[in-house]
Order: structure tokens, then C-alpha cells, then sequence
């Protein structure tokens, strides 16, 4: 009897301990979230991520932008231009939706969101670098983020 009730002790402060554990490495793993940066006072960054395919033997393609919204703010608009060399249609151009239409003003990209968008483009040369500016503004600033984005495109 008495060794069925130590074993029992045993195996209870065992099944403590793992909880335990376990409570450590969730609350750890909520230190780095969003929200926990937010509630520190932290902004994050916005990022960008592009990519330009063309139609084989042509002059044409799509390009591709994903916007990840890693700040504290909500995103209310996206401004893609190509500035070295240039693309006809990718000046000033605001082609980033999230749910459907154009990230703005009225359709805020919500802090932890993506939004993503594609634009036809022409006029493109296959192994050509490109730098694009993607101007982020956000509504609890004035001052928008600058990102270059240089993309190559391929067939």
C-alpha cells in the first residue's frame, strides 16, 4: 500500500512538472507575437515580398507583390513605382488588394494581415533587373515606410 501511494506522489509531481514545462514554453513563444510587441510600445515593420514572370518569347508578365503587415497600425495604402529602369503602368500604381479591392483608406490592411496583389505588365526584358519603390502608409503615421524591392524577372 505504501508503495502504490509514493508512486502515485511520484507520477502526480511528474505530470506537474510537464504542465509546467509546457505553460513556460507557450507564454515564452507569446513573447514574440504581435500583439505583445504592440503592448510594449515596439511598431514592427511592414515587408514586401515580389516576383515577375514573363510569357515565353514575349515582353509580357505579371507582376506580383505580397504585403505582410507586421506593425502595430493598420496599412491604408500600398504605392508601387518602378523606378530603374521604368515599367509602363508601375508608377504610383496601388494594385495591392485585400479582400478584393485596393489596400486604402476604406479597406485597411489590419496589423498581422497579408495582402497581395498582380499587375499585367509589358515592355519587360527577361534577365533585366528592376528596382521598385513600394511606398507603405499607415493611418497612425505620416510617415510612410520605403521599400525597394529589386526583382529579375524570368521566363
Amino acid at each position: 500500500m505504501k508503495r502504490s501511494t509514493t508512486g502515485l506522489v511520484i507520477i502526480s509531481i511528474l505530470v506537474l512538472a510537464v504542465v509546467a514545462a509546457a505553460y513556460l514554453v507557450t507564454s515564452d513563444k507569446k513573447q514574440g507575437s504581435l500583439s505583445a510587441q504592440c503592448a510594449k510600445g515596439e511598431s514592427g515593420l511592414a515587408s514586401v515580398l515580389g516576383r515577375m514572370t514573363m510569357q515565353s518569347g514575349t515582353d509580357s508578365g505579371n507582376l506580383t507583390l505580397t504585403v505582410d503587415n507586421s506593425t502595430c497600425s493598420p496599412i491604408v495604402a500600398v504605392t508601387v513605382s518602378a523606378s530603374q529602369p521604368t515599367i509602363a503602368g508601375v508608377v504610383n500604381s496601388t494594385f495591392v488588394d485585400f479582400y478584393g479591392s485596393p489596400v486604402s483608406a476604406s479597406n485597411r490592411l489590419p496589423s498581422g494581415e497579408v495582402a497581395s496583389g498582380y499587375l499585367a505588365v509589358s515592355g519587360v526584358t527577361v534577365g533585366q533587373q528592376y528596382k521598385l519603390t513600394v511606398l507603405v502608409s499607415f493611418y497612425a503615421s505620416s510617415t510612410p515606410q520605403t521599400l525597394t524591392v529589386i526583382l529579375v524577372p524570368g521566363a
